[in-house]
This record gives structure tokens, sequence and C-alpha cells, in this order.
């Protein structure tokens, strides 16, 4: 019965560290197109699994990949985790997405990193408590400071239409 148990998690090492190396030969074949060099020659590439293959992360019910952000910073890797929602996340679920989704941080605060991150990124908007794709709501600034001034401009363009 030990023996099993031994092999079971052998196996679950195994997979592990397989999907982990995976993500490394898919951002080295990321980077490598970004410089524009030729793709590696078969015999210096591992094998890579399509992304759609690998597994969940264990307990995870978001159905976020443990390499799905892999190699990506915390804006780009935000709006991916808010497409693959499709609807606005709170600062905190989208903190623990990414983390379980592969991004490497040294924050003490991740949680902060991210709600000042996604407050800098002009793709995203403050949707009560959360965030969301600016793409989703055409027309809403990022501050409300914005929208007043866009306000206040409609109302000077109003009260010069009715002078002349």
């Amino acid at each position: 019965m030990t023996m099993n148990n031994d092999m079971s998690d052998i196996q679950s090492a195994i997979a592990k560290l397989e999907a982990k190396r995976n993500g490394l030969n898919i951002a080295i074949a990321e980077l490598r197109a970004l410089a524009g060099l030729p793709p590696e020659s078969d015999s210096e590439a591992q094998t890579v699994t399509p992304p759609q293959a690998l597994p969940l992360t264990v307990g995870d019910n978001t159905g976020v990949r443990s390499d799905a952000f892999f190699g990506h910073k915390i804006p780009s890797a935000a709006r991916k985790y808010l497409e693959m929602m499709k609807r606005p996340q709170t600062t905190r679920k989208i903190a623990d997405a990414l983390e379980k989704g592969g991004i490497l941080h040294q924050s003490k605060n991740f949680t902060a990193t991210v709600h000042t991150s996604m407050s800098r990124d002009s793709k995203v908007v403050r949707v009560g408590d959360g965030w969301g794709l600016a793409a989703w709501y055409p027309g809403k600034l990022k501050h409300p400071r914005q929208q007043q001034s866009v306000n206040d401009s409609e109302d000077n363009d109003k009260d010069q239409s009715s002078i002349s």
C-alpha cells in the first residue's frame, strides 16, 4: 500500500515539474518570436504540450491554469483574467488568480500591488468594488475627474451654441 502512495506522489511531482518545464518552453518560444529569432530547432527544443492540455491548479475553481499568466506582467495578466471571467472582478480575486496562474513576484502585499497596477492601466476601469475591461464600458472614463471634465466641456459646447 505504501508503495502505491509513493508512486502516486512521484507521478504527481513529475506532472508538476513537466507543467513548469512546459511553461518555460512556451515563454522561451514567445520571447524568441518577440526578438525576431527563429524557433528552436527540433534537436534544441523539448516537446511543448499545447497550453490547453495542461492541468488546472489543484483545488482551483476559477479555471485558471497554473501557467496561464507565466511570463506576463501584472496589467496584461489581469486583463487576460478579466477576459477569461467575462465580468468585473475584485482586486483580491484578480491577485489570487494571478498568483495561481504563475505570476512571479516579491511583493509583501501583492493585492495592493495589483490594485496600484490596475489603477494605472488605461484598459481597465473601476466598476463598483471591482475592475472591468474598459472595452465593456464604452464612455466610462478611468477617473471621476476625467468624467467631470468631459461633462464640463459638453456644457461649454452647449453654452457656446446657444450664444451663436
